[in-house]
């Protein structure tokens, strides 16, 4: 189960796998977004695609003796609890993949509710010492590795890239004066759309919603700036023209290989109080990274890139346009450290999976 479109990007090194060991396997990948759905759909992995049902009776009963899984594998830490009571009670093994718990809430996880719920789970991995440690203190025993995203980190080839910029009608940005604001929540946009007022026509904002749907409302903000907005969607341009100050990108699954259109990069979730979303992407891209001062969720992210321009909200501006001129350096050794670690995860959770299908056969 991946919840969203970012977490089905996390799984998609484990599908791949198991894929190729099995072309034979059931493979049921469920997700709560439309986005993520879409994104599933699109991967060619022969897989069993579906919403996730709400955990309820009748309808996780239903589902669950539907499918009768052998393995369950949670993307995070999504502890549905009459989910997973009833795979549990199917005989099903339960897999933790990447599991993070907050700072800020691990306090409520140490209630009866949440110790029985992860009593039931059979192999966890968790994305940081930190969070192994705090899993420990609830009974759960986690082997740490770094993000199973991080496999895919690679520069993107320039035809890929340029192919990518002609389809959205985008190869008119110069990208030395282009910058991108990745994975963006709706919460941040007034103060990414305040900072390209400040930085002025000679910049160019290329906005990438974490959700697109919120892509209107976002575009409908930065009108009402004065800004002139451009709308691109999967099907084509949706408003706007090539001029624009701002492009709204709203798809799924482009990020990666946009990111190569812009020098600077801002990580979307570190305005807000998400934590940050993945800056290795931007940085493999040759972007300057800009955080926000929320970053609770890529510390050893960041540290591979020694921090990047670190800034709040009223400082984005200026930080913004220091990135400009000072340009970004990353340690591709560090990052290929953490490629290395993400896939020794991905075939650890692989061999668990496969290990469970045998026993049950």
């Amino acid at each position: 189960h991946a919840a969203s479109a970012g977490d089905v990007q996390a799984v998609i090194p484990l599908l791949r796998q198991l894929r190729a060991h099995g072309p034979e396997l059931h493979l049921v990948l469920t997700t709560q977004t439309r986005s993520g759905r879409a994104l599933a759909k699109a991967l060619e992995l022969g897989l069993d695609v579906r919403a996730l049902p709400v955990d309820a009776w009748p309808w996780v009963d239903r589902f669950v003796a539907e499918l009768a899984p052998n393995v369950v594998v949670l993307e995070y830490l999504e502890l549905w609890p009459r989910l997973l009571r009833k795979v549990k009670a199917h005989g099903a093994t339960v897999i933790l993949q990447n599991a993070r718990l907050h700072p800020r809430r691990r306090g409520r996880y140490a209630s009866g509710f949440y110790r029985e719920l992860l009593s039931l789970v059979d192999f966890c991995t968790a994305r940081s010492a930190s969070d192994a440690a705090a899993l420990g203190t609830l009974g759960v025993q986690a082997e740490v590795f770094a993000h199973s995203k991080h496999t895919t980190l690679a520069g993107q080839e320039a035809p890929r890239v340029r192919a990518l910029l002609a389809a959205r009608g985008l190869s008119g940005l110069e990208r030395e004066s282009t910058w991108l604001a990745g994975s963006l929540h709706v919460e941040e946009a007034d103060a990414v759309l305040r900072a390209q007022v400040a930085l002025g026509s000679s910049r160019q904002l290329l906005l990438v919603p974490r959700y697109p749907e919120h892509g209107a409302a976002i575009a409908e903000k930065a009108a009402r700036l004065g800004l002139s907005v451009r709308r691109l969607a999967a099907a084509g341009v949706v408003a706007g023209d090539e001029q624009a100050q701002v492009h709204v990108v709203e798809t799924v699954g482009e990020l990666r290989t946009l990111y190569a259109a812009a020098a600077v990069a801002l990580v979307g979730g570190t305005l807000c109080r998400r934590g940050g979303q993945n800056p290795l992407e931007a940085a493999v891209a040759g972007c300057a990274v800009v955080v926000g001062p929320h970053t609770d969720q890529i510390h050893e992210e960041l540290q591979a890139l020694n921090g990047g321009f670190s800034c709040d909200a009223e400082g984005l501006a200026a930080t913004l346009e220091c990135a400009f001129q000072v340009g970004g350096e990353t340690s591709m050794e560090a990052v290929e450290t953490l490629v290395l670690d993400a896939q020794r995860g991905v075939e650890k959770v692989a061999a668990e999976v496969l290990r469970a299908l045998t026993l049950a056969s």
